[in-house]
């Protein structure tokens, strides 16, 4: 009942807030009223820019962007992060991210088709509550999402290229694997989580799977089982992918890999980890995720079983059965990634996951926006699906 409340007091906020949006652009749909900021401005800076304006409204953090003119290809955008320049004659599109995204904090009243809006969001809708909600999404012209419909896609965000799917850096055999549960006491399962509260219920269903099959839990969550201090939060989000964890993960025949949110195409690194290290993910997460994994058969889909238990005995069945436990790592023993879309995916993205010379999702979207700003105006709204 609470969460039904929640949903419609958010419902009825985002409605006030798109009529009266409509309503002041009916109101203020003659712009004469507003005094040119930079005629009113003895300020040689602000009239030097002769380059179209894209300014980040909610940005991401960090130092300040007074402003900097950007070559994108054969066009040049200036970028800044300075409000007063959304009264600038050439501001031609606003940026958001879409986790700093405040309802009370809006560029408005919208410039119709004039002056683009543009959302960055890699994380799950669930982290800022209005971005569930098609109605406030309507307000942007491009997205860069996790979705395979945004405008831009990150889909792939966590994962560095499709060679690291085969690689056997930190690759344990199978055969290894089974010693080390008999002679170390591993467990079958590793499960690493330090957010304990999500609407998903994650740990409510580990607890019960781990009733009928072993654990091991080195996160904050069903702790039970120690990381090196230096893997341990406040440090965990510095080395989700750090070699020493790694190399933990491929001892494990699986990892249990849930997402905090159920969204379509929303994939973490919770299901590339073990898919680089050679562990294989019991996952439970995207409806879609069959259409990213390397292979037709690479990763246990927790869904596809009634209850934890029916899971845990799948996963008994597959610990003492090497030959149909290593069915679900040929990405590891055949060096083979065979899904089209994945790899048509990585071939033509022209981003990285790391620091390169190519530069990362953040910086290509901002380029995609400023090339739509030199561009002519279409209508582009973005919907539900992105």
């Amino acid at each position: 009942m609470r969460f039904s409340c929640l949903f419609v007091t958010i419902a009825i906020a985002i409605l006030i807030l798109l009529i009266s949006q409509l309503l002041l652009e009916i109101f203020l749909q003659d712009d004469s009223w507003q005094v040119p900021y930079f005629q009113s401005q003895n300020n040689n800076f602000f009239k030097e820019v002769k380059w179209p304006v894209v300014l980040w409204w909610a940005p991401l953090g960090g130092i300040a962007n007074y402003g900097t003119v950007k070559q994108c290809g054969q066009l040049s955008c200036f970028f800044t992060d300075d409000r007063r320049f959304q009264h600038h004659p050439l501001i031609k599109a606003f940026m958001f991210y879409g986790t700093m995204v405040e309802l009370t904090d809006l560029p408005l009243p919208r410039n119709g088709s004039s002056v683009l809006w543009a959302l960055l969001h890699e994380e799950s809708p669930r982290n800022n509550a209005p971005l569930s909600h098609p109605a406030f999404l309507s307000l942007f012209n491009f997205t860069a999402t996790f979705s395979r419909h945004s405008s831009y896609p990150i889909t792939t965000q966590y994962l560095k290229s499709l060679q690291v799917l085969s690689d056997l850096k930190y690759f344990v055999p199978t055969e290894e694997k089974s010693r080390l549960q008999r002679e170390e006491g591993l467990a079958p399962v590793i499960y690493l989580q330090t957010d304990c509260s999500t609407t998903n219920n994650r740990d409510s269903y580990v607890a019960e799977l781990a009733k009928y099959i072993n654990v091991d839990s080195y996160g904050e969550c069903l702790h039970n089982k120690d990381l090196p201090l230096h893997l341990r939060p406040p440090h965990h989000l510095d080395t989700m992918m750090a070699d020493e964890l790694m190399d933990l993960v491929a001892k494990y025949k699986f990892m249990l890999a849930i997402e905090n949110g159920v969204c379509y195409d929303y994939i973490t690194e919770k299901l590339w980890r073990p898919l680089i290290a050679g562990s294989v993910p019991v996952y439970i997460g995207s409806p879609t995720v069959s259409d990213w994994l390397p292979n037709n058969k690479s990763a246990v889909l927790g869904l596809d079983f009634k209850s934890p238990k029916d899971l845990a005995q799948h996963l008994h069945r597959l610990n003492n059965n090497d030959d149909e436990y290593n069915s679900y790592l040929s990405h590891k023993l055949t060096s083979k990634v065979t899904n089209s879309m994945l790899i048509q995916t990585m071939e033509e993205r022209e981003w990285d996951v790391e620091w390169s010379e190519r530069g990362g999702f953040v910086e290509h979207f901002a380029c995609f926006i400023c090339k739509k700003a030199h561009g002519p105006r279409s209508i582009a709204i973005a919907t539900g699906e992105h």
